[in-house]
Order: structure tokens, then C-alpha cells, then sequence
């Protein structure tokens, strides 16, 4: 059987001709990039820091920034023991305490340890005035004097609810890190592995503990680790779920293989191609793998059905598949540009991490058409083909689903423009709320220790001030200290407050203690001159690796306060964080006092990276439009491809906001993710539709011939995507979660709302003029 005339006079066919008629050339420079690329994974630079996902320019960044530098970084880590029904006070319990905080101490990367047993203890001794470690050697100090520390360790504010739990049973160890570079994934893995050890020790010599994992560490062990579970659990079922849905749509096992094959090699050679760009990536960034797969196999499940329809059509091979080209290049170009330039778009996003992910994703697009164009071909005419009977009754059910939204095209508008309506209307609904941790599952051994941790020590939540008073040694001003305790008395009288801790705490300590440790002497100094002696005194006593810089800078010029809060929305924190600044300056607008902490640092940065990414969607569909406009050659249809791909975003948004209510960056960014697929609907519908009345056919008859050969394809895509998505929704991880659960809702609200609106949509439209892909002059 010959190929059409008109097939042979058309751009798309010349190119088709030569990407067949060369095809193991292209195959093997393909396959030669793939060899490359391979190389380049063991460069893959992976950043577990999360404060990577923020943008060094970002002005909370750079405050952020400024704090870590002014104060000894706290709480990296902490390590958590429950004893049980053990008092933490037994100086067994004490001993091991001391022991695990000296093994801590010798840790690789550590820089600073704090537990109960070494913590700064000042005390009077008779006329004098002395700093040790709280429980120093615990099976060696006199009776008396651990029973008279024991009850100071319960009434001091800096020890119990922070190092101790109240019931006396829960103990916590607090370890700095610091990274030498930003990627530090070696580093990040000998850390938790040498945590581990401990824990494991502590475990066996204590029948009955348990250990809790919390910190800026975890958190970050953790995010790499659900990154990497994804990568290695989730995305090999996500591709073997693939070929069976492949194997459905073209019932032969060695197709299906192929087609996989080639998806997975556009996926190596990107992947590849990051580590030799060293392009450092994320638990954000990972997602590209998923992307490029599912890109790609949208291209090569519609190459393929239509090589097959083509070859039972009765052509040989290799017309067969010229003609699946020839028709499909125009359409699957178009797709690849307008999903190119939907992640483009994310470069307008305040969030490094998404412009990363964005641009990464847009080269992994073009891979994907790439190798879709020159190694497919190759690969499917190297392996046998057998003639398979038609199943034509999918094709035939997307035409008796066409007859139904034509004949009742009035019911249709009305009932989906009443959806529309409802479902815009439903979007405010949805509230930014970002709180990290709540983005792993309930039974996730981070989110379990976050939890015990917040019931027995000190809440999740929390803000951190710097209150700067300009001169060196300022902090021991009468003036300021009586401000600061003003400022501490009025957090602890706010209903949002937990915890607060500063200065206030040690300076008055220290008074106590001068006055023979008189409880009604725990107040402020009375003078500057006595302030700035005893801290003199106290650092003077204070034993190696020991410092109160973490409460004050190192020139004494600005003091610390750090607030533990109850739990609280991203917005409700911010407003707490507003109105304590405003008490700030309100009370003392001379100094330079600013907030800051990991908390509130992602609070404010959920907000900008949710608002851009929806400034990126909808500058997304703008320009892709204008795109649909440019290569359908018509500004009618071009505007009119607007609706199927923005619509189904807006159903499922509103939904969202009614059942869920929280939107985080996930969510946000997930619209990002549909735009290729749901595109690709729009593209071979439209084409189809115009190619049809090109021929001359109706626009009934072109709707239904669109959906009787292109309608089976999109309907297993559909389904083959969305239930990838699902088993992706399976991560341990939330925001992979959310991105699962969304994206497979919107592309499946779009093939619904494709099948059953645009028919009756594209009824409506009178004169429909003769454009399309001139060069094509037939559709599948």
C-alpha cells in the first residue's frame, strides 16, 4: 500500500522520510548521547540544605543569614531520650547523658553540644561565685550536692521544659553542625550514620528507652531520603505500571518494551546531562525524572497507535510508520514547545529551587522530543510486528460520548459553566500553610519524634529576636535589660507563647547567685557596672567549648530572645511575629531590632513562591496560547484552547479549597506539571478536528471522526498518567503527595471536560475556517 500523494508533498513528510530512512544513524548518535550522559549521574550534585529552596537575594534570606552569624547556631540536632519510667535524675541515667555528650562531642562536623549534664551551672559558693557543667562525672558527685542540683536543674527555666522534660523522664542533647560546603550529602550521611550508633548503643544498654530525632538535620536526612525512595521505589512501579497500560493500548509485549525503553533512555540522558552541567538539584529538582518520562510516552503512546493502525491498515513498516510521523510531528512540536515554555515560566518564581526545577524540566522536554523522534522509529522497526486485531470499541465509546454532549449541548454548557462558576467561587477557600514537618505522614519517624518532642519538651514552632543596641557591651545597659525583661514579660502574657528564653534568664542567675542564692535576688542587676562584672565573672568561669554566645553576640552589642510557640498556621505565625515586632519598636524605636528563624523564614517564603507560581501558571497560559495561536495558524481556535487548559485547574482548585483548605508550595506548583499533558489533549483534538475540515467534512462529522481515531490514544494516556500520579501520591514525603493527588485530579478533570465540553463548544462556532497544520491533510 502507497502513501498518499498528498502525504509526500508536505514538510512533516520529508522529515518523517529521513528520520526512517536514516534511522540507525540517528539511533546511534542518540544512543552514543546516552552513553555520554550516563557518566554524568555520579557527578549529580544532590543539596539537602533546604535552605537552598530560597533565593540568596531573598531580604528574609539575608536577615536569616545575618542572626545565624551573630548567635551560635542551636538546635541542628537534637537527640532525644525517653527513659521511661526512670527519672532522668538517677545518676545511672546522668552517666549515660555524659557519656553519649562526649561521644557527640568527638562526632565529625560538631561544633557545639548541650545537654543536661554539661550546661552552664553558676552557683554560690560560700563568698564566691562559681560556673561548672551542671552534673559533671554524675557517679561521683557527693549526694548532697546532686540532690541540691537536681532541685535547682527543676526550677531553672533554661533546663526543665527545654533539656529536661517536667515529669523528669525525657532528657534532650542538643548538637550544632556546620557544613563545610552547601552539598553535603557525604557529610549529611555520616553524621546520621554516626547517630544512629549512639542510638543504637543507648537503645540496647537501656531496656524499656526510646529515642526521638528532631532538627534542622533530620529534617533535611529525611527530605533526601523520601527524594531517594521515590527515585528508587515509587518511579520504578510508576514505569513497570506504564508498560502494562503501553501494553494494553498496542496489545504486543516487544512494542510496549520499546516504547518503555525509549522513554527511560530520554530520562537517563537528561538526568546524565544534569550531572555534567553540574546542575545541583533537590528534593524538588528530582521530579524531572518523573516529568520526562511521562512527556515522553505521551509522544510515543500516539506514534505508536498509529503505527499500528497504520500496519493493520495494510501499509509495510516503513510507510506505516512515515505516515504516524508525518502526522504526528506537527502536533507533538507544538506540545513540546507550549510544555517548554510552561516551565520557562517558573523562572519569574521566588524560589530557587522551582527555577531550577523549571529549566531542567524544559531541557528534559526537549530530550524527550529528541529522542522520541530519532530513536523510536529505529527501535520499533528493528523488532517484529504482528497483526493484531482492532479494538474498536473504545474508539466507538468516544464517539457515543461525542453524541451525547452534541445532542444535549445546551444541559452541557449549562451544567459545566454552573460548575465553573461554583468551583471559582471556591478558591479563596484555600489558605497558605507551609509547616514542613506536617508534610511527612503521621507514622513518619520525624513527624512521631516532632510530636513527642512538642508534648515533653518545648513546642515545634518558634521565633527568634534580635534586639541590637549599636555600642559594644550595650546589653549590660540598665536601660536595655530592663526593656528586654519588659519585652519577655509581654511575650509570656501572649496566649500564641509556649517558651521564652534569653539573657534575662542568665543575667539574673547570676544575681541570685551573688546574693547567696537568695530566690528573691533572681532579678536584674542594679547598675551597668554590676551587670557587665558578673558577666565577666561567669564567662571567666564558664570550662572549654563553653560560651553564652548564644544568647548574646560576641561584642555584647545585641541580645537574643528566642520564643517557643504553640502550633500555628503560616499566616497566624507571621501576624504573631508582626505585632511582637510592632511592640518593639512601639517601646523603644531607637534600637535596631529585627525577627528571624527557620519557622518564620518559610512562612513568608511560602507566600511569595505560592503567589509566583501562580503568576508563572497564568503567564504560562497566556504565552501558550500564543503559541496555540501561531502553530494552528488561527487566533480563534488559538484563544479557544485557553479553556480546556485552564478550566480543569480551576474545577480542581476549588474543590481543594472546599475539601482540603490548605494550599502549600506543592499544590501551588503542581498546575505546572498538567500544563504538557493537558496541552498535548488540546493539540491532538484540535489538529484532528481541523485537519478533518480541511477535508471537507462537517463539524459534527469532524468531531467524531476526531474522537473515534484520536479519543482512544488520549483516553489510556489519561489513564496511564493519572494513575502514575497516584502511585507517586504514595511518597512518604506530603509535598510529593500533594503533587500526585492534584495533577492526577487535573488531568483527569481535562480529558472529562475535553470530551464532554469541546464538542459542543466547537458546534457553537460558526464559518470555521480551513486552518490547521497546512502541511497535513488527513488525521488519524
Amino acid at each position: 500500500m502507497q502513501l498518499p500523494l498528498q502525504y509526500s508533498q508536505t514538510k512533516p513528510y520529508n522529515v518523517a522520510s529521513i528520520l526512517v530512512e536514516q534511522r540507525y544513524w540517528f539511533a546511534l548518535v542518540t544512543l552514543l548521547i546516552a552513553i555520554f550522559s550516563a557518566f554524568g549521574l555520579s557527578k549529580i550534585q544532590y543539596c539537602t540544605d533546604i535552605e537552598n529552596f530560597i533565593k540568596e537575594t531573598d531580604k528574609r534570606k539575608i536577615q536569616h543569614n545575618k542572626f545565624v552569624d551573630t548567635y551560635v547556631p542551636s538546635n541542628t540536632l537534637i537527640f532525644v531520650m525517653d527513659f521511661g519510667e526512670n527519672s532522668v535524675y538517677s545518676a545511672k541515667n546522668l552517666d549515660t547523658i555524659e557519656k553519649i555528650t562526649a561521644k557527640f562531642e568527638i562526632m565529625p562536623y560538631t561544633t557545639r553540644v548541650e545537654s543536661l549534664t554539661n550546661t552552664q551551672y553558676s552557683y554560690a559558693d560560700g563568698d564566691d561565685f562559681s560556673v561548672d557543667y551542671l552534673f559533671p562525672t554524675p557517679l561521683s558527685l557527693d549526694a548532697d550536692v546532686l540532690a541540691k542540683r537536681i532541685d535547682d536543674a527543676k526550677t531553672d527555666p533554661l533546663v526543665t521544659g527545654r533539656l529536661v522534660s517536667v515529669n523528669g523522664r525525657v532528657s534532650a542533647i542538643f548538637i550544632d553542625i556546620k557544613w563545610e560546603e552547601k552539598i553535603h550529602v557525604d557529610a549529611l550521611q555520616e553524621v546520621m550514620a554516626f547517630t544512629h550508633g549512639i542510638e543504637k548503643e543507648f537503645l540496647a544498654q537501656n531496656t524499656g528507652a526510646q529515642v526521638f530525632l528532631t532538627g534542622k538535620v533530620i529534617l533535611e536526612s529525611s527530605l533526601f531520603n523520601a527524594a531517594m525512595k521515590d527515585l528508587t521505589v515509587l518511579l520504578p512501579i510508576v514505569i513497570a505500571f506504564g508498560a502494562i497500560i503501553f501494553f494494553y493500548l498496542v496489545r504486543s509485549t516487544i512494542i510496549a518494551l520499546m516504547g518503555m525503553l525509549v522513554s527511560d533512555i530520554a530520562a537517563l540522558i537528561t538526568t546524565g546531562m544534569i550531572g555534567w552541567a553540574q546542575i545541583v538539584i533537590d528534593s524538588t529538582s528530582v521530579l524531572v525524572c518523573f516529568v520526562v518520562i511521562i512527556v515522553a510516552l505521551a509522544h510515543i503512546m500516539h506514534i505508536t497507535m498509529n503505527y499500528m493502525d497504520f500496519f493493520r491498515d495494510g501499509m509495510n513498516k516503513f510507510d506505516a510508520m512515515k505516515k504516524s510521523l508525518t502526522l504526528n510531528i506537527p502536533p507533538v512540536f507544538l506540545t513540546s514547545v507550549t510544555t517548554i515554555v510552561g516551565f520557562l515560566c517558573m523562572n519569574i518564581n521566588a524560589s530557587t529551587s522551582y527555577i531550577v526545577f523549571g529549566n531542567v524540566a524544559a531541557i528534559g522536554v526537549v530530550i524527550a522530543f529528541w529522542v522520541t523522534m530519532t530513536l523510536l522509529p529505529a527501535a520499533m522497526l528493528a523488532v517484529p510486528i504482528k497483526t493484531t486485531h482492532r479494538d474498536s470499541n473504545l474508539g466507538n465509546r468516544m464517539v457515543s460520548i461525542a453524541n451525547f454532549s452534541i445532542k444535549h449541548k445546551r444541559q452541557v454548557y449549562t451544567v459545566t459553566l454552573l460548575i465553573v462558576a461554583l468551583t471559582s467561587a471556591l478558591i479563596p477557600l484555600n489558605h497558605v500553610n507551609n509547616e514542613i514537618i506536617e508534610k511527612f505522614d503521621e507514622n513518619h519517624r520525624l513527624r512521631v519524634s516532632s510530636d513527642f518532642i512538642s508534648e515533653n519538651l518545648m513546642d515545634r514552632q518558634r521565633i527568634e529576636f534580635s534586639l541590637e543596641t549599636g555600642k559594644e557591651n550595650g546589653v549590660n545597659n540598665s536601660g536595655f535589660l530592663q526593656y528586654l525583661e519588659a519585652f519577655t514579660s509581654w511575650l509570656r502574657q501572649q496566649p500564641e507563647v509556649s517558651k521564652v528564653y534569653s539573657y534575662e534568664n542568665i543575667i539574673k542567675r547570676i544575681n541570685k547567685n551573688m546574693h547567696g542564692d537568695d530566690n528573691n535576688s533572681y532579678q536584674l542587676p542594679d547598675s551597668r557596672e554590676l551587670a557587665t562584672q558578673y558577666l565577666l565573672l561567669y564567662e571567666m568561669g564558664l570550662s572549654p567549648g563553653q560560651s553564652i554566645s548564644e544568647f548574646i553576640s560576641y561584642d555584647r552589642s545585641s541580645a537574643r530572645v528566642v520564643v517557643f510557640v504553640k502550633e500555628m498556621k503560616n499566616r497566624e505565625l507571621l501576624a504573631f511575629e508582626a505585632r511582637s515586632n510592632l511592640w518593639l519598636e512601639q517601646n523603644n524605636a531607637d534600637l535596631h531590632n529585627y525577627s528571624s528563624s527557620f519557622d518564620t523564614l518559610f512562612a513568608e517564603w511560602a507566600q511569595y513562591i505560592i503567589w509566583g507560581t501562580i503568576h508563572s501558571g497564568i503567564l504560562a497560559i497566556i504565552l501558550i496560547s500564543v503559541v496555540m495561536i501561531i502553530g494552528l495558524r488561527s487566533l480563534k481556535y488559538g484563544l479557544i484552547s485557553l479553556i480546556p487548559n485552564a478550566v480543569p485547574a480551576v474545577i480542581v482548585y476549588g474543590l481543594w479549597g472546599l475539601f482540603i483548605g490548605e494550599v502549600d508550595l506543592a499544590v501551588s506548583g503542581a498546575f505546572c506539571f498538567t500544563l504538557g499533558i493537558i496541552v498535548d489533549d488540546t493539540v491532538h483534538i484540535l489538529s484532528g478536528y481541523l485537519s478533518a475540515l480541511n477535508r471537507g467534512e462537517t463539524t459534527e462529522q469532524a468531531i467524531k471522526a476526531t474522537f473515534r481515531k484520536a479519543g482512544p490514544a488520549l483516553f489510556v494516556n489519561t489513564v496511564a498518567f493519572v494513575s502514575s500520579f497516584l502511585i507517586f501520591a504514595q511518597s512518604d514525603f506530603g509535598l510529593h503527595t500533594s503533587i500526585g493527588y492534584v495533577v492526577a485530579s487535573v488531568i483527569a478533570t481535562a480529558l472529562v471536560f475535553d470530551l464532554l465540553f469541546l464538542p459542543p463548544l466547537l458546534m457553537s462556532i460558526k464559518g470555521a475556517k480551513k486552518v490547521s497544520f497546512n502541511m497535513v491533510k488527513e488525521h488519524v
